[in-house]
């Protein structure tokens, strides 16, 4: 029995179980679908989410690559813009340059036309000008020589001719030009109406500026008073002209060879002599400034009153040529032939005559001042009354002891043993420079007053002494002196060419005379020497007269009005440093 409950047991535990795991299995299989279900929804979900995600990065880096390739289609679109303005622009400069091209080449052609065109018209002008100028001349020609036969071949014969000649002449050199007028001149020549000597007609004020004579052959012409500015002589033998008064500026005269020419009153200036022969040629009172002879040659040239300032007489060899009370400041001699030559009365300051030869010449009453004398030759030369201050006489040949005895002056010159000469001489005024230990009644005549040698009281030198009246007196006093000239002087003298300079010293209450006096004793002249307002002087100078025998120097000391101040009398009324010495009055050309 037991068994069988026990196999009833089991059977009903095992449908119990079977039945359990049905019901377990049917209610699984939902479960494990659900879970699916859930798992697959998550699944799904969770791909939808990356698939989003995925999306929008793929969408995001569309967007960023569309933004991208926007830009670099901006960015193109925008150089391609640039490229086209500048591909429009160059087109366009490249039209407008072409337009100006062309422009220009039309505006050229035009003014080549236009040009052309003048030219053309210039050429016609020219033309008629010069047909007109040929039938100018040559009506000309044809008055004049009706006037020559009216006048039995003398324009000047009557003045009436004689101006209508003149006035017919001037009008046409006027329009002809330089060409034509030498063939004008060349007319008046041929028909004898220039020569000198023979009347000739006035062509005064002429205007023939750089007209050409090297091409023609004229001797004894006469031209006064004409413009020749830059005319050219050059080359030419040139007789016996006379340009009296004529403006012949920058003129060439190089390699002529000129014969008893006269220059009288000409206008020189920078004209051009160089490599001329000039013999018996004359340039008196003319303006030779800055004119070159350099290498010029000949001889018996005179040079009166001439301004030769600059002048080059560089290596020039002449001889016989007479320079008198002439300008020759600056000029040059290097090298140069002077033998013989006379220097009267001229201004050579600051002459070179470096190496010059100046044998046998004279020179008189002439300054060197300044004047570069180096290894000249001066053998035999006469320097009578010539002021040589300052000048450079270093390896100068021919001088000896005594060839400085009429020498006005060598103050400070170089002497040709290197040596420097001494102190322009002074007259012989005695005591012109206060002395304390020298009596003053030695030199001088106290003619009024009372008057002492004492030292200065504005000195700081113990041995510096002045004139003065006397410290107690407050009346005037008057001293002078009087002395002979020295006979070295008589020759400057008598040539009316003597000056005194005078130098003094003097208060403000002095006066200080100087008189000339003839052989006789009669007084000539008096000058007073003035000061400035501190007492002291410049060069007073005064002409001396050609008949003056005694100098007399008068020193007067005014009355003193303020005798309370004992210093009044030594600060105004005192004198001292008087000195003279004589110069030569030149007068030359300024």
């Amino acid at each position: 029995m037991s068994d069988r409950y026990t196999s009833s047991n089991q059977s009903c535990r095992s449908l119990m179980l079977n039945y359990s795991i049905k019901i377990i299995g049917s209610l699984l299989v939902p479960l494990i679908l659900a879970i699916f279900t859930v798992v697959i929804t998550f699944e799904q979900r969770n791909e939808t989410s990356i698939q989003r995600r995925e999306d929008r990065y793929r969408a995001n880096l569309q967007r960023e690559h569309d933004l991208n390739i926007s830009a670099e289609q901006r960015e193109l679109d925008k150089w391609i813009a640039q490229e086209q303005r500048k591909n429009d622009k160059l087109l366009a400069d490249e039209k407008r340059m072409a337009d100006d091209i062309n422009a220009d080449r039309q505006r050229n052609m035009s003014r080549d036309q236009h040009l052309h065109d003048l030219d053309i018209e210039q050429q016609r002008y020219e033309q008629e000008r010069e047909k007109y100028l040929d039938a100018l001349l040559l009506s000309y020609y044809n008055e004049i020589g009706i006037l020559l036969e009216k006048s039995n071949g003398s324009l000047t014969m009557k003045p009436t001719i004689a101006a209508v000649a003149r006035a017919r002449s001037l009008n046409v050199i006027r329009q002809v030009g330089p060409r034509r007028s030498l063939q004008l001149l060349k007319f008046l020549y041929d028909a004898e109406q220039l020569t000198v000597g023979n009347n000739p007609l006035d062509l005064s004020t002429a205007y023939l500026n750089e007209i050409d004579f090297t091409r023609t052959s004229m001797n004894k012409v006469s031209l006064h008073g004409v413009d020749i500015v830059n005319g050219t002589f050059a080359n030419r033998h040139l007789d016996s002209w006379d340009l009296t008064e004529s403006n012949l500026t920058g003129a060439i005269f190089s390699g002529c060879s000129l014969n008893n020419m006269y220059f009288y009153k000409t206008t020189l200036i920078k004209a051009n002599f160089s490599h001329t022969k000039l013999v018996s040629t004359t340039f008196n009172q003319s303006d030779l400034t800055d004119t070159t002879f350099v290498g010029v040659s000949g001889s018996e040239i005179m040079f009166n009153y001439v301004k030769l300032v600059r002048a080059d007489f560089s290596n020039a060899r002449i001889d016989e040529v007479g320079y008198t009370t002439s300008n020759l400041v600056n000029a040059n001699f290097c090298q140069a032939k002077l033998v013989p030559s006379s220097f009267t009365m001229c201004n050579m300051t600051r002459t070179n005559l470096y190496g010059a030869d100046l044998r046998y010449s004279k020179l008189v009453g002439t300054v060197l001042e300044y004047a570069n004398l180096v290894r000249a030759d001066l053998t035999n030369i006469d320097f009578g009354w010539v002021d040589l201050s300052y000048a450079n006489l270093t390896d100068a040949k021919g001088l000896n002891e005594h060839s400085f005895d009429q020498v006005l002056s060598i103050h400070h010159a170089v002497l040709s043993n290197g040596t420097l000469g001494p102190k322009k001489p002074l007259l012989p005024l005695k005591n012109g420079e206060a002395q304390c230990n020298v009596s003053l009644h030695d030199n001088w005549i106290i003619e009024k007053g009372e008057i002492v040698v004492q030292p200065s009281s504005d000195s700081n030198e113990s041995l510096n002494c002045i004139f003065t009246p006397n410290l107690s007196s407050s009346l005037p006093a008057l001293m002078s002196q009087r002395f002979l000239i020295p006979s070295k002087y008589e020759v400057l003298l008598y040539g009316e060419r003597a000056i005194a300079v005078i130098r003094a010293e003097m208060g403000m209450k002095t006066r200080c005379i100087l008189g000339q006096y003839d052989e006789n004793g009669y007084k000539l002249d008096a000058y007073e020497i003035f000061t400035d307002d501190d007492g002291e002087t410049t060069n007073t100078v005064q002409k001396l007269h050609s008949d003056v025998y005694e100098l007399e120097v008068t020193v007067e000391f005014e009355k003193n009005e303020e005798k309370s101040e004992v210093d009044s009398n030594m600060q105004q009324r005192w004198c001292d440093n008087i000195q003279i010495n004589i110069q030569v009055h030149l007068g030359v050309p300024s």
